[in-house]
C-alpha cells in the first residue's frame, strides 16, 4: 500500500518537474522590441526604388537624363514612327504628362520654378548649349499640334512640359519650356504658356 502511495507521489513530482521544464522553455524567447527599435526596423524595410532611366545631378537638382518613353493614352511618337520614340521619347498632351509622371515614385513633373532654377544655373547665354550638349542631353525632338497631330521642328527645337498650370487650376493647360532658335541664329530656352492646349510636348522628371 505504502509502495503505491510512494509511487504516485514520485509520479506527481515528476509530472510537475516536466511541466516546469516546459514552462521554462516557453520563457526563453526573444525579448519584446521597444517601440523605438520597431521604428528603426520600419525605417529599414523599404529601400529607395532605382529610377528606370538615366539621371543627372545639376547644382542641387536631380533630373532624368533622357526623355520619358512610356506609352500612355494621349501620347505619340514623333511622326508616328516608333524609331523616333526610341530616339526622342514619347510626345504627350499635358493631362497625359501629369498622369504618366505619377507612375514613378519619388519623381515628379518639374514646375516652372524648377526649370528657372536650372536655367539660371547656366545663365541666359549658355543655357541652350549646356542643356543640349551637356549631361542633361536635351534632344531636339521637335513638338506637335494636338488638333491635327502634325509634327514640326525636329533637330531644331524641343518642348518640355511643366506641372505648372497656365491658368489658376489643373483643369487649365500647362506651361511649356521651349528650346529653339530665333531667325537671327540665337539659340534660346524660354518659358511659354500661349496656346499650349493645342500642343504636345516631351517629359523630363525631377527627383522630389
Amino acid at each position: 500500500m505504502y509502495k503505491y502511495i510512494a509511487f504516485f507521489i514520485a509520479l506527481f513530482f515528476l509530472t510537475c518537474s516536466c511541466q516546469n521544464g516546459t514552462s521554462s522553455k516557453k520563457d526563453i524567447q526573444s525579448p519584446e522590441k521597444s517601440s523605438a527599435e520597431k521604428e528603426k526596423d520600419t525605417d529599414r524595410e523599404e529601400p529607395e526604388p532605382v529610377a528606370p532611366f538615366k539621371t543627372v545631378m545639376i547644382a542641387d537638382q536631380i533630373w532624368s537624363a533622357e526623355n520619358l518613353n512610356l506609352h500612355q493614352s494621349g501620347s505619340w511618337c514623333y511622326e508616328n514612327a516608333e524609331f523616333n520614340c526610341s530616339q526622342f521619347g514619347r510626345i504627350y498632351r499635358w493631362k497625359s504628362a501629369l498622369e504618366v509622371s505619377k507612375k514613378f515614385p519619388g519623381w515628379r513633373l518639374p514646375t516652372v520654378d524648377d526649370w528657372k532654377k536650372l536655367m539660371n544655373y547656366y545663365g541666359e547665354s549658355q543655357v541652350h548649349n549646356q542643356l543640349v550638349n551637356g549631361p542633361f542631353k536635351a534632344k531636339l525632338g521637335g513638338f506637335a499640334r494636338y488638333y491635327d497631330v502634325s509634327f514640326d521642328g525636329v533637330n531644331e527645337s524641343v518642348a518640355f512640359w511643366t506641372s505648372t498650370a497656365r491658368g489658376s487650376t489643373q483643369s487649365d493647360y500647362g506651361v511649356f519650356v521651349i528650346f529653339g532658335t530665333y531667325p537671327d541664329g540665337r539659340s534660346v530656352v524660354r518659358i511659354n504658356g500661349t496656346d499650349t492646349e493645342y500642343l504636345l510636348g516631351y517629359i523630363r522628371l525631377i527627383k522630389e
